[in-house]
């Protein structure tokens, strides 16, 4: 979710507000197809994004994301975990 709110901003989609909120909302709704614990985290990945600190160090860091790598969140007991 950074990199694609890095993107968007480096298009300076964040500067048209409507659109920003709309962008956000739509993340977090269809991120859930890709990783069901990530909706909570996408303002956390959209206030990433706009620190120039954190682009920086994510370059220079050989493009890896250090603070997230092996982050896993505590999950409560999925009644369909047998259809994974």
């Amino acid at each position: 979710m950074r990199l694609m709110f890095w993107a968007a901003r480096e298009e300076g989609l964040a500067e048209h507000k409507p659109f920003w909120s709309w962008y956000c909302d739509f993340i977090r709704h269809f991120i859930r197809v890709y990783e069901r614990t990530a909706p909570p985290y996408t303002q956390e990945s959209a206030d990433w994004s706009c620190k120039e600190g954190n682009l920086k160090e994510y370059v220079a860091g050989g493009r890896d994301m250090k603070e997230v790598i092996g982050f896993h969140v505590k999950k409560k007991e999925d009644p369909f975990q047998f259809f994974t």
